[in-house]
């Protein structure tokens, strides 16, 4: 602890130390205090403190790691601190830190400043020398100039170009008292070096101009002492005029007013300036009118005339020439105004289009979201809306530039000519392209809210059929088939809506296909389960309408049988009362009782059977109904029991009634009789059709004959017991023929009896393999009639949409099949059985069944394999060729977007327009790349119609007809995206073609260009010269003219081309436009140059006109002399007087 006390201690001495003392350390090093900032202006140099204030922000960095061990160890060490200790600790460690930071905040605020004053410093200092350097370049021509007094003809020019050198000196001493408020403003940021040195320059600079300032008005003098003569005068006054008509042509001299605000304000420029020129010259004008008034004192009336006349020349043609100036310039600046305002339309007005042209020149991009479909229906509306108010504006502009044309020089005339002419043709052309797309993307937005909305509707209805079939089936129904048929015809309504919901997948699935083949959203999931709903839905109606039909056969047959029994039991009834009212011998009436009997056994099986099938209908029926239905069978089995109780009754009393009427031995020889002729019935072959009902019909006579036997043997055992009591209440013998004849009927009545059993089971072993075997038959038909019917239905083709659901129909009837084998077995075993109780008829009709029944379901086994092979090549050709097209769409998606990011054909560069054409055109190869996988595409679609139906036939016809539309589409749009690209990159090609020519004629000229010396030239060569320059000008100037041109055709290439971001961003900085003002630059500075060769070469050849005059002069001056040397007369004083003047 304590040692941590003194290394923070220690620390903050040393902090304090630094911060004292710092300043003392080194020239220059860097305070970091901010009282230590007045200070740094004593510093030697600014950049020696600049530099070591770096130093030290690097230090200070580099330290920091003392800091950082610092808080380590108070990490360290805190926790076994006190409270007193550890708040000391904290206070330390966040006082270091803060300082620290402070240190940081104040170096680097120090080191911007300095490097702002270098700057500002560097700046000022630029400025002088350029200042000082124009001075001492004056210094020697003004000095040479001073030496020499100029003759008077030539005294005018000189004070011209004297006046100039005033003009440009002025200018030099604006700028230097600029400079030099700059340099008070930082001359107190600077250290001792820099300080010193800028003020050095400052007091040269200033010396230097003050210097060239006396000598300017010095020769202001010389050239002014020139005029004193009336000649000279004369010759200054016309070298005036001549100066002022000069001005005069150069202020009328272009004809035409510039078109842009830019090149209008160099002719607004250049007339200000020749006004300013003429202003600056009144005082000139002034002092000639004085010198003038001078020496009409002393002069005659013609000198005066002359003089005057003179001056009033020029004062005439000076106020001519500054008022028209003044015109013009009024007039330039009114039209500088218009073409302000001009300009601005015209820029807003092809701005507008610019943005207008970005935003409808690619095209439609429909595979993208709603969202993103609405924003670019956004754009296209608002470029509609805006297109009223630009109408407007290029209506004004189209009328200004009309306005305008006449005032404009040729180059300028085609350019607006072309540009008011092409403006409405682009803003019509722009219009109608967004109207459209606008149109195209409505339309598109109107069919995907159609589709989403068909899909929600479809889905609505499907749920609500779903709620009434859920509803539907907990319904019960009881065993009236009405009611049966009320929910069938429920189920068949629904079946109906299903139907026509039906038409509705399929047009979805149909717009389905055509957004996928667009590339557009199609909501696949919301799809997928609107067909499993549907159809899941619709094979549960038709299982339940088929499941209503075998419960309505059911109940009928349940309805069919309770009226047998009931019309049975009514019968029966009948007939009692009817045989019981009938007079009729004990004989007959006891049959009758048997076959009553018979009827009622009937009835009672059949009340079995209908126990039997209330028992399986229990879970079809509503539990009241069942519960009615059960009531009336109970019923009728307590009116069968009565009925049978009263037949029994009746017998007994019938065969009472009989023993009492016969005798033994009539009776038991005519029962003998008739069973032996039961017997020998008995004993021939059972013999049975194969209809159930006919051999339930003979079980039904074999129990009544069966009755009938225990009836008489009844009877005759009756009468035999009387007999036997008779013949032992009289203690007689019975008579040995009753005994044997006794004995004879109970051997036949054994052998009837088990003839009868016989019968019994032979009959109920046929019913049972005749009911077993129309089971079979009946099962086996309904398996090759479903099979039938299925192989009918797929005769017409495979539903290739739909192949899930054929390929489930194939799998149920499949699965049946062994079944329906089964069936056939069993039916192959119950043949031989059935052969021996049928008739050879229906034996053979049995046979052929089963062998027709066999053959029909090999056929049908052989059509369900190979229609099963068919649909599984068919789902895998249509699975083969959904990826296939899918594969083709994906790609198309590629290629449209691709080409919707086709902006703009226009290039900055003749290579970017050659590098997108050759990059379009790898673009164009894949899309014409298409045709062979679509090719491909339709041989599959080919062999999928060969099998299909005819809905997937038109589904596929349809599909393939959306696919090769989508192709034609990207290829026209490709194509002509290419042929744009071929016109923009023949365009470059011409441009460059254009540019090589301008530079090579550009080279010639330059090589064309003299370079003889006009000093030691001949008056002949000078004249050459003048020639030459001549030509080259022209050439010259109409070269520059045919660049403009170019120019112009540069900006149009380059028009919608963006510029990329930079702090100079400009259309100007575009390599092509930089290229033409390069080689621009060069011709108008050989044109400045050869100009300037020119007037060298035509002063030298004027120089030496007038000193070939002066020449002429003096020598017949000379002549004149000579002449009254060698004749004095009386004049000679005279003439001596005017040669000394």
């Amino acid at each position: 602890m304590l040692k941590l006390l003194t290394r923070t201690t220690h620390l903050r001495s040393e902090d304090n130390l630094r911060c004292g003392h710092e300043v003392h350390a080194a020239p220059g090093s860097g305070s970091v205090r901010d009282g230590e900032a007045g200070r740094r202006t004593d510093a030697e140099s600014s950049s020696q403190h600049l530099e070591a204030l770096q130093k030290l922000a690097v230090t200070l960095e580099d330290q920091k790691g003392v800091l950082d061990n610092l808080k380590e160890q108070k990490q360290n060490v805190v926790q076994h601190l006190n409270l007193d200790d550890k708040e000391l600790v904290k206070e330390q460690i966040s006082y270091f830190e803060q300082r620290w930071s402070q240190m940081q905040n104040l170096i680097e605020r120090k080191v911007q400043d300095s490097v702002v004053t270098l700057d500002d410093m560097r700046q000022v200092e630029a400025r002088l020398r350029e200042a000082r350097d124009w001075a001492e370049e004056q210094q020697p021509a003004l000095s040479e100039a001073m030496k020499m007094s100029p003759p008077p003809e030539l005294a005018q020019s000189f004070l011209f170009d004297h006046l100039s050198i005033c003009s440009e000196l002025e200018v030099k001493q604006l700028l230097l008292a600029q400079a030099m408020a700059d340099a008070d403003r930082v001359l107190p940021r600077l250290g001792l070096s820099e300080r010193q040195h800028l003020q050095q320059l400052i007091s040269d600079t200033q010396m230097e101009v003050e210097s060239l300032s006396v000598k300017v008005v010095q020769r202001r003098k010389h050239l002014s002492k020139a005029f004193t003569e009336r000649t000279q005068f004369l010759m200054a006054v016309s070298q005036s005029i001549f100066w002022v008509q000069q001005n005069e042509k150069k202020a009328q001299a272009e004809e035409y007013f510039a078109l842009l605000p830019d090149d209008l304000s160099k002719q607004v420029r250049t007339c200000r300036n020749i006004q300013s020129s003429l202003k600056a010259y009144q005082s000139e004008l002034t002092s000639l009118w004085s010198q003038g008034r001078d020496l009409m004192r002393e002069a005659s009336e013609e000198e005066r005339n002359e003089i005057l006349t003179k001056l009033q020349e020029l004062q005439n043609i000076f106020d001519r020439t500054l008022h028209r100036c003044g015109q013009k310039l009024q007039e330039l600046e009114k039209i500088l105004v218009s073409r302000k305002y001009f300009k601005n339309d015209l820029e807003k007005i092809c701005q507008w289009l610019k943005q207008a042209d970005i935003v409808t020149f690619p095209e439609i991009n429909l595979m993208v979201s709603d969202s993103e479909l609405q924003a670019q229906l956004l754009k296209y509306q608002q470029i509609i809306e805006q297109a009223v108010e630009y109408e407007n504006l290029l209506l004004t502009v189209q009328r200004a530039g009309q306005e305008v044309l006449p005032t404009l020089n040729e180059v300028d005339h085609c350019f607006l000519d072309e540009k008011l002419n092409s403006l409405p043709q682009q803003y019509n052309s722009i219009l109608a392209l967004a109207k459209e797309k606008q149109e195209k993307i409505q339309q598109a937005i109107l069919t995907r809210n159609e589709y989403t909305s068909f899909i929600d509707v479809t889905h609505k209805a499907l749920k609500e059929l779903e709620e009434q079939f859920n509803n539907l089936a907990t319904q019960l129904v009881g065993l009236q088939t009405e009611e049966v048929v009320s929910l069938q015809s429920d189920y068949k309504a629904i079946l109906v809506d299903l139907s026509c919901l039906g038409l509705a997948v399929g047009e979805l699935n149909q717009k389905k296909e055509g957004f996928r083949s667009t590339g557009q959203p199609w909501r696949p999931e919301e799809m997928t389960q609107l067909v499993s709903l549907y159809n899941g839905l619709k094979r549960l109606v038709e299982q339940k309408v088929e499941h209503l039909d075998e419960t309505l056969e059911s109940f009928e047959d349940h309805k069919a049988m309770a009226m047998q029994v009931d019309s049975e039991l009514k019968a029966t009834k009948e007939q009692l009362v009817k045989v019981n009212a009938e007079t009729q011998s004990a004989e007959e009436r006891l049959k009758n009782y048997h076959t009553l009997a018979g009827s009622l056994q009937s009835a009672d099986s059949h009340l079995s059977r209908l126990m039997e099938q209330m028992d399986t209908l229990a879970p079809r029926v509503d539990q009241a109904a069942h519960d009615a239905s059960k009531e009336q069978v109970i019923l009728w089995q307590e009116e069968l029991r009565s009925l049978q109780a009263a037949v029994g009754e009746l017998i007994e009393e019938c065969e009472n009634r009989f023993i009492q009427s016969k005798d033994l031995e009539t009776e038991m020889k005519r029962t003998l009789d008739w069973l032996q002729h039961i017997r020998d019935e008995l004993d021939c072959a059972v013999i049975v059709d194969v209809r159930v009902e006919k051999v339930q019909e003979e079980i039904r006579k074999q129990q009544i004959l069966q009755e009938e036997v225990q009836s008489r043997l009844r009877i005759v055992a009756a009468l035999s017991s009387r007999e036997k009591h008779e013949y032992s209440s009289a203690n007689e013998f019975v008579p040995a023929h009753v005994d044997t004849n006794l004995e004879e009927m109970a051997k036949l009545q054994a052998d009837v009896q088990k003839a009868l059993t016989a019968k019994q089971i032979t009959l109920e072993e046929a019913l049972m393999l005749c009911q077993k075997y129309h089971f079979r038959m009946q099962s086996a038909c309904e398996w090759l009639e479903d099979a039938v019917s299925f192989l009918q239905q797929a005769s017409l083709g495979v539903d290739v949409e739909n192949y899930e659901e054929c390929l489930r129909q194939q799998a149920d009837i499949m699965s049946t099949e062994q079944e329906f084998i089964i069936h056939l077995e069993d039916l192959q075993t119950l043949l031989p059985q059935l052969e021996s109780l049928v008739n050879p008829a229906a034996k053979e009709q049995l046979r052929l069944s089963v062998e027709s029944a066999k053959q029909r379901g090999a056929e049908v086994r052989d059509q369900l394999q190979c229609h099963q092979d068919v649909l599984q090549t068919c789902v895998v050709q249509w699975k083969s060729f959904q990826e296939s097209r899918q594969t083709v769409i994906e790609l198309m998606n590629e290629a449209e977007k691709k080409l919707t990011e086709f902006s703009t054909a226009k290039a900055a560069t003749n290579q970017e327009a050659e590098d997108k054409l050759g990059s379009h055109r790898s673009l164009v190869s894949l899309v014409n790349g298409f045709q062979d996988k679509l090719s491909g595409l339709e041989e599959q679609a080919a062999q999928l119609e060969l099998v299909g139906s005819d809905a997937s036939k038109a589904t596929i016809s349809r599909s393939m007809t959306t696919v090769w539309q989508r192709w034609t589409r990207l290829r026209s749009v490709a194509r002509g995206q290419e042929r744009v690209l071929e016109d923009t990159a023949q365009e470059w090609r011409t441009f460059r073609e254009k540019m090589v020519k301008v530079r090579g004629v550009s080279d010639e000229l330059q090589s064309r260009f003299p370079d003889s010396a006009v000093e030691k030239a001949s008056k002949a060569t000078l004249q050459s010269l003048l020639d030459q320059h001549d030509l080259l000008s022209q050439d010259l100037e109409r070269e520059l003219s045919s660049l403009t041109l170019l120019r112009q055709y540069a900006l149009s290439l380059l028009h919608d081309v963006e510029v990329p971001p930079s702090p100079t961003a400009d259309q100007e900085e575009l390599p092509s436009l930089k290229e033409i003002r390069a080689v621009q630059d060069q011709m108008e500075s050989l044109l400045t140059q050869s100009r300037t060769k020119r007037a060298q070469a035509a002063q030298e050849l004027r120089e030496r006109e007038e000193v070939e005059k002066e020449l002429s002069v003096v020598k017949s001056w000379i002549q004149e002399t000579r002449e009254l040397l060698l004749n004095p007369t009386s004049d000679i004083d005279s003439l001596l007087q005017e040669l000394e003047a």
